[in-house]
């Protein structure tokens, strides 16, 4: 292989198998040493899209690396619309599904714009490609096959059968998913804002600690209240408060205990 695609940022494609047209018009007299500013653009680069995005498109991109090793293609970029077709048909092969086909078509673009190279989408509307997707969705329905990722809520009566497995547990890992469980059903926080990834990807900057969340009383909790640094509505780090609940943010006692509890 000629390229490597270790996720968004880190793909990489020897010039000479990059068109001249594709590449960015020289800058005549410039001898700028940039190397100061490398590390800076990156994390800007890096930043400039939410950390759950960055997994779904590193997940999207692990697909289109096999999907090169399989059809040995050694230079896809910069991508073409029959590559994207293609592309398309393997991922529906795999039988995902077409919402998460367009999600990674998506990545593919991404990965492109930044290599530095024009935008896809610029260069046409792609219509054979509109038209894959298209009759993928169509042979999927008349396959009687959902085109949408199906995720069922849990509901309050799944949220009791939660905390009567674990809030009586001696397993602190147990007592902590009954207090995240109670706290994002009553909050309607996303799983995302109250749990890092992995325990080594834990950001003191973005991620709750335990000045974060505050009781009104470890004894006989009534309230609870949850600081966010950072959510996927707010990618500035502007932070904020957890939403205000019935008679001024109370939490109800389960979800208060839970929380008290760990």
């Amino acid at each position: 292989m000629l390229f490597s695609l270790q996720g968004t940022l880190s793909v990489t494609t020897p010039l000479s198998s990059v068109s001249a047209a594709a590449r960015p018009p020289p800058q005549p007299g410039s001898r700028l040493d940039s190397s100061d500013l490398a590390p800076l653009f990156q994390e800007y680069v890096q930043a400039g899209l939410a950390q759950s995005t960055h997994r779904t498109y590193d997940a999207a991109m692990r697909h289109f690396t096999q999907f090169c090793l399989n059809y040995s293609i050694q230079a896809p970029f910069p991508v073409h619309e029959h590559l994207l077709c293609y592309f398309a048909t393997y991922l529906a092969k795999k039988n995902l599904a077409p919402q998460t086909i367009k999600t990674y078509l998506a990545a593919v673009r991404n990965a492109q714009i930044a290599m530095g190279l024009p935008d896809p989408r610029d260069q046409s509307s792609m219509p054979l490609l509109k038209r894959v997707q298209a009759g993928i969705s169509r042979i999927r329905l008349q396959a009687g096959k959902s085109t949408k990722l199906t995720r069922l809520p849990i509901t309050f009566r799944i949220l009791q059968q939660i905390c009567k497995a674990w809030a009586s547990s001696r397993n602190p890992d147990r007592v902590l998913l009954c207090a995240v469980a109670t706290t994002a059903f009553f909050g309607f926080f996303r799983l995302g804002e109250l749990l890092p990834t992995s325990r080594s990807a834990w950001k003191a900057t973005t991620d709750l600690a335990w000045g974060d969340v505050a009781v009104d009383d470890l004894q006989s909790p009534r309230m609870i209240q949850v600081h966010l640094k950072q959510s996927k509505c707010d990618q500035s780090g502007i932070g904020g408060r957890g939403p205000r609940y019935d008679r001024g943010g109370r939490l109800p006692g389960r979800g208060s205990y839970s929380v008290s509890t760990y």
